[in-house]
């Protein structure tokens, strides 16, 4: 018997400036509002203290066991636990629109539990030219999560802050999750000569986040490879050139409680402690099912160069959609997960490696990586478009996932007198691009000069896709009460004669050409819509150099 263990520990303590989308913040400050510190005093957002800690512990112990020559039983159990606590701590003392003078504190602790379990039997049988490997095995997965938090506010001083001290509650509960997977498989190696492969496999999963009136999931899938190089008419100059095709499923399993019918989570309230819907959820929800067929070449050859190339299909079926319930149905205006459409995909990956020189003094090598994919969504079940976070992106049948899917901004509309009436805006919505970019590369360059002294680059970048600058949005939207803090959007508004922020800027005549142009770069940038603040986003970026 064989026994082999591993394990690692690390602890982050770390202290965060409050940032993002947060008023209270250094940015926010800076960048929303033309007055610094209009959100919060300087003094105040320096004040904040937030301070994270985490422990965490990932460790495993593996056992290997032949019984009988060929036959290898395997047993692997790994565990990775974390703990969070989180200190969030306005001081009394120093203002805050919500507290006052009184100061605030929260804390949140979390613990993050997971077990993994491997149990697998291999055997390995030989005929001449043939080797069959059989796999049969099972894995299990268990999860918990526990957390809970406590908000107090109006503190006496800033130097008892503990959370006891705070008079006023604010906020406090407590959740357990706990989660569990668990799946039986079987796996069929053969091997012809050295020369041609063959997989056969299947799998069948079972978990708690599934539906209950759900079944359980198979997959199968199939592989074949041959190598070319071994037979005698290719050219001496291939080390390798290997021919593959395979086929297999998988799937993306719904979200923890998605498979929950009726959740119901506690509910303070003047009148006392009460419960409210939590979650609706769909008993008979199943993983989207991912089905994929991929063609590749691998090649090697004059020994010090090596090409991949990759072709796929795939097709996304029972994508899991959240769909509005209407208050009508008595349980709340929610949204409830269900089963719905496909999506339908393609790609090709290419990987290209070289070391052309190669002395005892001098090495270089370089590789490319170069990566093309596009999807569709084929099939919406009759639904209408399905809008994501911000009614931006969305599932619309016939365009990529995830798509930008807004009312266009066609340019500026006038009135009688030749003046700025408002954006000209189309009723439905277009395609504004995708945040997923379809083409994707790297290059990266390795120099060893005299053995000891390596240099290093990479360079990556990323084409055809956009996004969204919602900072420069809120820049604009919050103008309404006290100006844009955006100078580009300023000028616009001085030129149109709405304001009158630069003393050097030229109001324009309306009907003149200059007054035409204004308002049409200024209609783009109304924050009613969001068409004029979605951008291409292409990249090229000197990722790594190194000595």
């Amino acid at each position: 018997m064989v026994l082999k263990g591993s394990a690692s520990y690390t602890f982050n303590d770390i202290r965060r400036p409050p940032n993002d989308n947060n008023g209270w913040g250094f940015l926010g400050n800076v960048l929303l509002l033309p007055v610094s510190w209009m959100f919060l005093d300087s003094v105040s957002v320096d004040g904040q203290e937030n301070l994270a800690k985490t422990n965490r512990f990932i460790g495993s112990v593996q056992a290997s066991y032949n019984p009988i020559k060929d036959l290898q039983l395997s047993a692997t159990i790994g565990l990775d636990e974390q703990d969070i606590r989180q200190d969030q701590t306005y001081p009394a003392g120093i203002y805050y629109s919500n507290y006052g003078y009184g100061g605030f504190r929260g804390i949140y602790q979390r613990r993050n539990q997971q077990f993994t379990y491997d149990l697998n039997g291999r055997y390995t049988l030989s005929f001449k030219d043939l080797t069959a490997t059989t796999t049969v095995g099972a894995q299990l997965f268990d999860r918990t999560r526990v957390f809970h938090w406590v908000d107090k506010y109006q503190y006496e001083t800033p130097f008892i802050m503990d959370i006891g001290a705070g008079a006023e509650f604010e906020s406090a509960s407590e959740g357990k999750l706990h989660v569990r997977q668990a799946g039986i498989y079987a796996t069929e190696n053969l091997s012809f000569m050295d020369q041609y492969f063959l997989t056969l496999m299947v799998r069948k999963d079972y978990a708690s986040v599934v539906g209950l009136q759900a079944p359980s999931i198979v997959y199968p899938g199939v592989s074949f490879a041959m190598r070319l190089d071994k037979f005698d008419f290719m050219p001496s100059a291939f080390n390798l050139l290997k021919l593959r095709v395979a086929y297999g499923e998988t799937g993306q399993l719904p979200g923890t409680t998605d498979g929950i019918p009726l959740l119901w989570e506690a509910e303070p309230s003047a009148y006392g402690g009460g419960g409210v819907v939590g979650v609706v959820g769909n008993d008979e929800i199943e993983p989207e099912r991912i089905k994929e067929l991929e063609v590749g070449l691998e090649t090697e050859f004059l020994n010090n160069y090596s090409l991949e190339v990759t072709y796929y299909r795939l097709m996304a079926k029972g994508s899991i959609i959240d769909f509005n319930l209407a208050p009508s149905t008595g349980k709340t205006a929610t949204a409830q997960p269900f089963n719905v459409g496909a999506v339908e995909g393609w790609g090709v990956e290419a990987l290209f490696q070289a070391r052309p020189i190669n002395f005892r003094n001098f090495r270089l090598d370089f590789g490319t990586t170069h990566s093309y994919q596009f999807n569709e969504v084929t099939d919406m079940g009759g639904a209408q478009p399905i809008s994501g976070p911000y009614d931006v992106n969305y599932f619309v049948e016939g365009q990529p996932r995830h798509v930008f899917w807004v009312r266009k901004v066609e340019g500026a509309l006038f009135n009688p007198d030749g003046t700025y009436l408002g954006p000209d805006a189309t009723e439905e919505r277009h395609s504004a691009g995708t945040p997923i970019p379809p083409y994707t590369g790297s290059f990266y360059l390795n120099i060893t000069l005299f053995k000891h002294l390596k240099i290093y680059g990479l360079l990556d970048w990323a084409t055809g896709f956009q996004v969204l600058d919602y900072t420069k949005y809120f820049m604009n939207y919050l103008g309404y009460i006290f100006g844009s803090n955006n100078p580009e959007y300023r000028t616009l508004e001085d030129q149109l004669g709405i304001t009158d922020w630069y003393d050097d800027v030229e109001t324009y005549a309306p009907g003149s050409d200059e007054y035409i142009a204004a308002a049409h770069a200024y209609a783009i940038l109304d924050t009613d819509f969001d068409w004029g603040y979605i951008y291409d986003a292409d990249f090229l970026k000197l990722r790594e150099i190194s000595v």
